[in-house]
Parts: C-alpha cells; structure tokens; sequence
C-alpha cells in the first residue's frame, strides 16, 4: 500500500499503533522499518512542472515552431514556479526529518524503560530504588547503545552541506595520513577521552555545589555518569570530540539542522530535570527516594525523556518558521 505524501493535511506526527510491550521486537522492527524507509526516501523529481506551450524537448536539426509571445500573467506565473518548487521541497525535507527525529526519539524513551525492565528479569530483589546503582549503570549503557546505533544508521549530520563537505576533506586528508582504521581507532579514543572529561566535570561541579566530597563518591560519579549520557553522548554521536561545533550549536544562533535544535533542547531540559530533582533533597519528608543521589538522578531522567517528548512537537509546530544558514 501506498503512503500518503507528506504534503498531505492528514499528516501527523503520531505513529501507527503499535502492540503493547509485550516483546521488545512488537516496538523495535517497526521503527527501524520506518526509519530505513525515511532514510531511502528521496526529496523528489525536483523538476519544475512541464508546460505544453514552452520548452519541450527537441532533437538537433528540427524546426521549432513559432509560439506567441509570453504574456505577462504567464510569465509571473512561470517565474513563481521555481520558488514554490523549492519551497515544497524544504517544507517535505522537514517533515521528513521530523519524522525521523520523532522515531529515534521513541526508541531512546523505548531504552530507558527496558533499562528498567530487562535488570528485573535478570536479577533478583532489583528496585529502582534499592539497587540504585546498578540502575544507573544499565541505564548509562543502554542509552549510549541506542544512541550510537541509531545515530550510525539515521546520520543525521548529512543535511548540512557546508559541513560535511568539511567532514569528507577532513577524513580524506586523515585516511591519506594515517588510513581508515587509525582513523575510526582515534575518534573513538577521542570520544572516550571526551566522555570521561565530561563525567569527572560534572563531578567537581556536583561537589562544588554541596555533594558529599568522600562518604558517597561513587554515587557522586555514578549520577555524573548518567547526567553525561544523557548530554554528552548525543553530542559526541551527532557532532563529534569537536568542540567549536558544541560551542556553535550551543550559542544563539549556531543551529544548522532539525537534529541540532532537538540536541538543544534534550541537553537543556535533562540539566533542569537535574536541578529541580535536587530541590527535595533538604526537605524533612524522609522518603527513601530523597537519598542521595537518586532524587536528581530521577529528575535528569525524567527531564532528558521530556525533551525527547517535547523536541520533535516543538520543531514540528515551529518549522515553517525555522531556517538553517547551511542548508
């Protein structure tokens, strides 16, 4: 069967109805069904539509045949079609996008929750609560898995085309020195290196801000940990150990892509998650969950999942008005 065009007023952003979880497959091989769909598809013929009074096709030697001259009314109009051409095609680029955007996003929110699930099955007398810890490390590792496979299926980074025409010079000039293997070895010892700079950052800074600097350093650096995989990671999978890229992104205007600005807004929303999951914490309620570090812990978690929710209705609500400088 076929699928409605994009341009069609019935388009949302909502996905078909999927099974219930039941299986972790009844909600994975959909999306990456959709999501290679997407990737293959193209933007189009982007052929201007043929008028049969001017510019057919003629093989050499014929004899063309008089034609009246164009009017004004017909010249607006043939003048306008180049423009409006464009402008359906970056209205269906977005969309596109979108969509993309929103599928990766369900599978990001899809590991969390079998972070929780999965460790249940497997260990015995697991809680969010009780078993804190182990928690955070299946969580850390389940979201910097997704996130990779996904971000190396999507590539994303291809829309802009001043950037990677930079990329393709760059890996070309480092495979001529160095080869394609130590290439893809450095990067990743970059990311790692980055990854680790970020989580020992965030450590200090928890300190600096109140943290128990010794009793509970290892829940310090744990909540650093998932607090980096949640901003550090899709940084390092979209843009790369470059950091005049996460300064541009960052700044008032650097965005270039649909990605960039769903970067800004998940990275945004897990520190202010972060934040007000510590504002429980001096409270007398004495709720098991107020320990450290488990109430900001919850509130990163929540806030990172709120941006994914929030990210591609936001873009998708804004996006005749969202324009890239490099696209």
């Amino acid at each position: 069967m076929d699928r409605p065009p994009l341009s069609d007023p019935s388009f949302c952003l909502c996905p078909p109805v999927f099974p219930c979880l039941q299986l972790p497959c009844s909600l994975i091989l959909p999306l990456c069904w959709f999501l290679a769909v997407d990737a293959r598809a193209g933007l189009g013929s982007g052929r201007i539509p043929s008028d049969p009074g001017w510019g057919g096709a003629a093989s050499e030697g014929a004899a063309m045949p008089a034609r009246a001259p164009l009017g004004a009314a017909r010249k607006r109009r043939l003048s306008a079609a180049v423009p409006s051409e464009l402008a359906t095609q970056e209205n269906t680029m977005k969309d596109t996008d979108i969509k993309r955007l929103l599928y990766t996003h369900l599978l990001c929110i899809f590991s969390i929750i079998l972070s929780v699930f999965i460790p249940s099955l497997c260990l015995e007398n697991f809680s969010l609560l009780e078993t804190h810890l182990t928690w955070l490390c299946t969580c850390s590792g389940f979201v910097t898995a997704v996130n990779l496979v996904l971000y190396l299926v999507v590539k994303p980074n291809a829309s802009s085309k001043r950037s990677s025409l930079s990329h393709k010079l760059s890996d070309i000039n480092q495979h001529l020195t160095a080869g394609p293997y130590i290439t893809m070895v450095t990067r990743f010892l970059k990311c790692c290196i980055y990854f680790l700079m970020s989580c020992f950052s965030f450590h200090v800074i928890f300190v600096l801000y109140g943290a128990p600097l010794i009793e509970l350093a290892l829940e310090t650096f744990l909540f650093a940990v998932i607090l980096s995989t949640f901003t550090t990671v899709p940084c390092l999978c979209l843009l790369g150990p470059n950091l005049k890229a996460w300064l541009r992104v960052f700044s008032r205007n650097g965005v270039t892509s649909i990605w960039e600005n769903s970067l800004q807004i998940t990275t945004i929303s897990s520190f202010v998650g972060a934040w007000l999951g510590a504002l429980p914490i001096p409270l007398d309620w004495e709720r098991p969950w107020q320990v450290w570090p488990i109430s900001c812990t919850l509130g990163a978690t929540f806030g990172y999942v709120a941006g994914l929710v929030i990210s591609p209705l936001w873009i998708y609500w804004n996006r005749k008005q969202l324009t890239y400088k490099n696209n």
